[in-house]
């Protein structure tokens, strides 16, 4: 299969904002269990660490519309099974 550069920079670089988003919220999650921790009554850890997640699979979306898009460049058209 070949890839041309510009999706293969796109592909780089929202991987890396899916692992910093990866990290970001396991850094959350991990205060969030951590008993010395106080844990605010309104519970906003717990939302940003799902903004963390749902910000990393938006990331993981965009890498696959660039996969898919590369596959059908390389076997001339979209796939017709999905």
């Amino acid at each position: 299969m070949i890839i041309d550069d510009q999706s293969f920079i796109d592909m780089a670089f929202h991987l890396r904002h899916a692992s910093e988003d990866l990290l970001t919220a396991a850094q959350r999650l991990s205060r969030l269990c951590d008993p010395k921790l106080p844990m605010g009554g309104d519970r906003s850890e717990i939302v940003q660490a799902l903004d963390s997640l749902v910000a990393m699979n938006r990331e993981f979306v965009a890498v696959e519309h660039v996969i898919r898009a590369v596959w059908d460049a390389n076997h001339g058209g979209p796939e017709l099974s999905h």
